[in-house]
């Protein structure tokens, strides 16, 4: 039998060897540094091809970016990419980054939607020298979390760590140990890790997940999460059912389900899928999504390492095609490396026939590999993956792209995304282009991040890819401090506010600013801002908008809304976070109501604080002793009554009896003269009467 710690500090030696005459023969210090040990066992052959329909939806693709910014020559390569569901124009991508000469993981950024990048690399590593394997995610708050292997070359050290940026990306944290290993000659190698974040409405909202394969005797998946915004991780836990796994990729479904697909080396080997319906408390059994046919490794005629990992998605949008999932992989069972798609309709349980995405001719002996798979706010499914097609000796690569607007039941006419072609034999001698790439999407917007060798080393580069009619503009807020908690007395909130033109042409917009109450209505606007005017792609950012929650506001959890488009009808873009109250203060020092500064714009002419109708708000606190506050809105000034009642529906005491301006009104009842019991209060403003209860209890 053989020892499988053995043969990593065998693999480990060997790298060390080919570092050391790398660099006498003169060649940079830049090597591979993941996935050291892969299982491979005898491959099986399987038959089958299905194509999809091809639909023709061509795309507006925008020129070829480079993200990294350093100009030390040296590689990036195998990368990945998330978006701030609260920002579309902020992005954030990772990938190995050896400028400083060992591999960092290196970070990407843009707060204007790609048009320009800031850089740099993570720090503050314990006593380990080395990192990789970046994974990148965000959770709802805008919280991003980058996810690394880190490990020292010479020893068995190792583990895996997450940083967190609460800022775009611009600066990380100090990284958070999942799992390390120090001093023990006999560690298993933790590798392939990769993350996802719950950006849903679930009661695991904000949770983060993280799983990857541990290199020991078995190979199994472990997985760990943070429910307490990346403070801390869980203990890991094997989830997979079957030993010898690897490629292993976590996905939120649309009620905070957790999905884990990864590849188990079986026979015949097969992509495998775990769930989760409690926030990754624990998970059912696994299901065998589709048996299939690994690329060889190295792919002829190249060099390189290559896989046949899975990639997975999640329709968490809300519409027509809400929790499907989606997966990928590259299959040789057609005798040349092609991209298979298969989904579920039902949560995981079972999984569509797979079918041959690339377009190219049928066996025509030009591969496709290393896809990855997104899917947007609105539903659509968009894949990205390196190409062979255009190369005559089947060396190069290009990036292509294709997108399903149905679910994944058809997808478009692959299109090719890279401006010039990739040769796999620049550095580390033809052996190393990553693992993987990346692609992530925002409403009508693609944007995939690939290794590029166009400048004559590995560099990391990105495209914007459009398609269909989007909106004028669109708007993001990035929120300080979260989570939001304000105390009873009031309080306030700041974030960075965002408006962005996606036109090539002038345009002029209303931005206006709204809640949702903790009974789920509307309240609003608290300001408006008429036709602020953008030039063509610009992207306006503004630090520092301050927001005032006052003392009477309802306890509870609020959502915070910004809207762009033609006040008060037309919405082309909106974005809201939330934040909690946690109490009522009547009469407070001081209050500001609900005032709001800092987004530099003139605001309309209309009354601040009116709201969209009327509205009888739950007394706070309730059950109460003896005092309560009851809170009430009123879109237009008129005359008012409230009023309380027994249970035998007599009234006790009138509240408020006469002519009430337009907003939010709130009114204590001291009940210390009355009898425990149940009562209830009515609002009678105009033709109208609402009526609910309330609990004295002594």
């Amino acid at each position: 039998m053989i020892n499988f710690r053995s043969a990593l500090l065998f693999v480990l030696a060997v790298l060390i060897v080919q570092v050391n005459m790398a660099s006498a023969a003169g060649i940079p210090a830049e090597r591979p540094i993941s996935g050291v040990v892969k299982f491979d066992p005898a491959r099986y052959s399987q038959n089958g091809f299905h194509q999809l329909d091809e639909i023709r939806l061509f795309s507006d693709i925008g020129p070829n970016i480079r993200t990294n910014q350093d100009n030390s020559g040296n590689s990036q390569n195998e990368t990945t990419i998330a978006r701030n569901p609260l920002n579309p124009f902020n992005l954030i991508g990772g990938a190995n980054d050896y400028r400083n000469g060992e591999v960092d993981g290196g970070y990407y950024y843009t707060l204007n939607g790609g048009q320009t990048w800031g850089d740099g690399t993570l720090c503050c590593w314990p006593s380990l020298d080395a990192q990789g394997d970046p994974a990148m995610t965000c959770d709802a708050d805008g919280n991003f979390y980058y996810a690394v292997i880190s490990f020292d070359r010479y020893t068995p050290d190792n583990g895996i760590y997450v940083s967190k940026s609460t800022n775009g990306g611009a600066n990380w944290g100090n990284p958070v140990p999942i799992i390390e290993h120090f001093g023990d000659p006999y560690a298993p190698f933790e590798d392939k890790e990769y993350i996802a974040a719950d950006i849903t409405n679930s009661p695991y909202r904000n949770n983060v997940y993280v799983s990857w394969t541990s290199f020991d005797f078995a190979y199994p998946i472990l997985f760990s999460r943070s429910t307490n915004g990346g403070v801390s991780y869980s203990t890991p836990v094997d989830i997979s059912g079957y030993d010898y796994c690897q490629g292993s990729v976590p996905a939120v479904g649309p009620h905070g389900e957790v999905y884990v697909a990864w590849l188990a080396y079986s026979s015949p080997s097969s992509i495998r899928l775990v769930k989760s319906t409690n926030g990754g408390a624990s998970f059912g059994s696994e299901v065998i999504v589709a048996n299939i046919t690994e690329i060889p490794d190295p792919l002829p005629p190249t060099d390189f390492r290559d896989n046949s990992f899975p990639s997975i998605a999640v329709d968490i949008s809300g519409k027509t095609y809400n929790g499907y999932i989606h997966i990928v992989w590259a299959d040789y069972r057609n005798n040349d490396a092609d991209i298979y798609y298969s989904r579920s309709t039902n949560g995981g349980t079972t999984w569509s026939t797979a079918v041959r995405v690339n377009d190219d001719p049928f066996g025509n002996g030009k591969d496709q590999f290393f896809p990855w798979i997104s899917a947007d706010p609105n539903g659509n499914v968009h894949l990205f993956f390196y190409d062979r097609r255009d190369a005559s000796n089947n060396v190069n690569f290009h990036g292509y792209y294709t997108r399903s607007t149905n679910g994944g039941a058809t997808w478009s006419a692959n299109e090719r995304v890279t401006s010039v072609s990739s040769n796999p034999y620049t550095d580390f001698g033809g052996q190393f282009i990553g693992d993987y790439n990346g692609i992530t999407s925002v409403a009508h917007k693609a944007h995939p991040l690939w290794t590029d060798t166009r400048n004559g080393n590995q560099d990391i580069y990105t495209s914007k890819i459009s398609w269909g009619t989007a909106p004028v503009a669109s708007i993001g807020m990035m929120p300080n401090n979260t989570p939001i908690t304000i105390p009873p007395g009031g309080g306030s909130f700041t974030y960075t506010g965002v408006l962005g033109n996606n036109t090539a042409s002038p345009a002029s917009v209303d931005v206006w600013l709204k809640l949702t109450l903790p009974n789920g209505t509307p309240y609003g606007p608290l300001l408006n801002y008429n036709n602020v005017p953008l030039a063509a792609n610009q992207v306006l950012s503004v630090s520092g908008i301050n927001q005032a929650v006052p003392s009477y506001a309802p306890a509870g959890a609020y959502t915070y809304w910004a809207l762009v488009g033609d006040f008060p009808l037309t919405v082309m873009d909106s974005v809201g976070f939330r934040f909690t109250k946690q109490g009522v203060v009547n009469n407070a020092v001081n209050d500001q109501e609900w005032a709001l500064s800092g987004w530099g714009f003139d605001s309309g002419p209309m009354d601040a604080l009116l709201p969209e109708a009327i509205m009888l708000l739950d007394n706070y606190p309730n059950p109460f002793n003896a005092t309560t506050t009851i809170t009430y809105n009123l879109p237009i000034s008129g005359d008012v009554d409230l009023e309380v009642y027994n249970l035998l529906g007599q009234k006790v005491t009138t509240l408020v009896d006469g002519r009430v301006e337009a907003g939010q009104h709130s009114v204590s009842w001291d009940a210390a003269n009355y009898s425990s019991g149940i009562y209830f209060y009515k609002l009678s403003a105009g033709e109208k009467s609402y009526t609910k209860r309330l609990t004295l209890l002594k």
